[in-house]
């Protein structure tokens, strides 16, 4: 058996420890010692986030196949810089170099929200505030539009009860005419002698129209009387229909809204519900 002497040996272990294939050395330990990549680190811990950017660039330099430098660059890039096309170049570099590091699974996961958020650049998304504006303003717009409908609606159903309630004029009845009784003429005295100049009449002729027998017969006046008015009496309830009020109810019937609230002591004028029944005070 051959001994090799042990400068040669030394010389060998040192040959490989330079080029560094020593069995068991960390390459993620090595990145993290160069220089530019220390510097950057310390950038970052000072919130100097452009420099550490360009200290990483420099170790990427020097060590093309440095993962941790992509990996802090597209962390700097997304959480800083918001150039989140960027960070997907160098989380996708990190996952290429060092597919089984502890910060593959990071890197993936950061990936998709990366390509989200350029999903949302580039694809407005309506403004929802302004939306929900337009919403309400519609909303209200619709409301008034309504209230205006049920108003007309009363002021037409308050008007023909109106209509309903005056009487129709009743014609006069005939009118009776009188006859007057005829007035029976004087009865000519007979016994005493006829005056001096005076001719006899003979009993014939005085009695030849004889008055009618019976009274006189009095004249009789017609009166013209008036017709009684008839009123129309309102209905004791009313159904509450949909966005009514206990003012337009009140209007409606051309009652005092204090009279109705009066007759319906129990009800929540501000809780109305379509379908309700509401008491009419007596009039």
């Amino acid at each position: 058996m051959t001994c090799v002497p042990a400068f040669v040996l030394c010389a060998v272990l040192s040959l490989i420890a330079l080029s560094g294939c020593v069995p068991g050395e960390d390459d993620h330990v090595d990145e993290t010692r160069d220089p530019n990549y220390q510097r950057g680190s310390a950038m970052v811990r000072s919130r100097d986030f452009r420099g550490a950017i360009d200290e990483f660039e420099k170790a990427i330099e020097v060590n093309p196949r440095s993962a941790a430098a992509h990996f802090e660059m597209a962390w700097l890039y997304e959480e800083k810089i918001k150039d989140y096309a960027a960070a997907i170049y160098h989380y996708q570099k990190h996952q290429a170099l060092r597919p089984n590091s502890e910060n593959s699974e990071k890197a993936r996961e950061h990936i998709q929200v990366c390509k989200r958020e350029l999903a949302k650049a580039e694809f407005f998304l309506p403004n929802t505030l302004a939306l929900q504006r337009e919403l309400d303003r519609l909303n209200t717009e619709n409301l008034l539009l309504r209230q205006n409908i049920e108003s007309l609606r009363t002021q037409l159903v308050a008007a023909t009860l109106a209509a309903q309630s005056q009487p129709e004029p009743t014609p006069s009845p005939p009118a009776v005419a009188v006859t007057p009784a005829p007035v029976p003429p004087a009865r000519l005295p007979v016994s005493n002698p006829t005056p001096v100049h005076a001719p006899m009449l003979p009993l014939e002729t005085v009695h030849a129209n004889p008055p009618p027998p019976g009274p006189i017969q009095p004249i009789r006046t017609v009166t013209n009387t008036s017709v009684p008015q008839v009123s129309v009496a309102l209905p004791r309830t009313h159904v509450v229909k949909s966005g009514e009020s206990m003012a337009s109810i009140a209007s409606q019937y051309h009652v005092k809204l204090s009279a109705i609230l009066q007759a319906n002591p129990k009800v929540n004028p501000k809780k109305l519900r379509a379908g309700q029944s509401v008491n009419l005070p007596a009039q």
